[in-house]
């Protein structure tokens, strides 16, 4: 009778620790999703611009001085100059509803050559899927509650730290894309 309550009881320990292992891996996927889904996102909204409309970089690629042209008109007219409607088409592509994985609604917002995406996610597991996809992004920009990473050229523990706060169950994040050029640095 003893034996039966021991091995009941390592079946049960057992089963909770797989049962945490599975919800634990499947956090860790949906924010490795969401990053790539990000990512494909701002592709497709800078093609948007109007002043991709013409040259349709995607079918060729552009010389020096064409993808010059193409920046400079980008940052004169600003991402501002996207229509709002193919905005929200193209967010509702990749994000249904304006929802991510957490059911927390995204803001996807141009403001003059800055490009910018926020939302939360409710899970330690998905933060760190998120922060370990989002180097292989056109993202430049990441802050999780409140610090800021440059992605680009960013050590691994600096954007693992901002998803270490283990005395939070929320991670707001934004990620900030931006057209640089001589005249108009990003800051």
């Amino acid at each position: 009778m003893i034996e039966l309550i021991v091995v009941g009881a390592l079946m049960a320990t057992a089963s909770v620790f797989v049962l945490s292992q599975y919800i634990t891996n499947r956090d860790y996927k949906a924010g490795v999703k969401e990053a790539t889904l990000a990512n494909e996102l701002l592709n497709e909204a800078i093609m948007l611009h109007p002043a991709n409309s013409m040259i349709k970089p995607f079918l060729y690629p552009l010389s020096s001085s064409q993808e010059t042209d193409r920046n400079d008109a980008i940052v004169r007219e600003g991402f501002d100059s996207i229509p709002s409607t193919d905005l929200k088409i193209v967010l509702n592509k990749y994000f249904k509803n304006e929802i991510n994985a957490h059911k927390k609604a995204i803001t996807f917002t141009p403001n003059g050559q800055f490009l910018g995406l926020s939302t939360e996610v409710t899970s330690k597991d998905t933060c760190s899927g998120l922060i370990s996809d989002i180097r292989s992004t056109s993202w430049q920009r990441i802050t999780i509650n409140g610090a800021t990473v440059q992605i680009q050229g960013a050590q691994a523990q600096d954007l693992a730290t901002l998803c270490s706060d283990n005395a939070t169950e929320t991670y707001t994040y934004t990620l900030q894309y931006c057209y640089e050029t001589a005249a108009l640095p990003c800051t």
